[in-house]
């Protein structure tokens, strides 16, 4: 990731990965509370799993095994991420 052109840690990484909160969308949460907050907690965090999935996606077929070692765990893991949100989410 460090070779990645425009690397800056304090902007992500130096681009925007899918299912980054907007700045509107981080406002509307540290606006809310209760179930609102709640609610739009889990929309935000399951867009941001997805991202972080598309972003695995596209190494999961790397030449060097650590890293697409990395991918598939990273996959596995926000895949069960996102189905146990989405559970939670039916609540709201």
């Amino acid at each position: 990731m460090k070779s990645w052109s425009g690397v800056n840690a304090s902007t992500h990484m130096g681009h925007m990965m899918d299912g980054m909160l907007s700045d509107s969308q981080i406002q509307q949460l540290q606006d809310s509370e209760g179930a609102t907050f709640d609610r739009l907690f889990l929309e935000g965090m399951i867009a941001h799993h997805e991202g972080a999935i598309t972003m695995a996606q596209d190494v999961i077929d790397s030449d060097n095994k650590e890293v697409a070692g990395l991918a598939a765990a990273i996959i596995e893991a926000q895949e069960k991420e996102i189905a146990l949100m989405k559970d939670l989410l039916k609540r709201y």
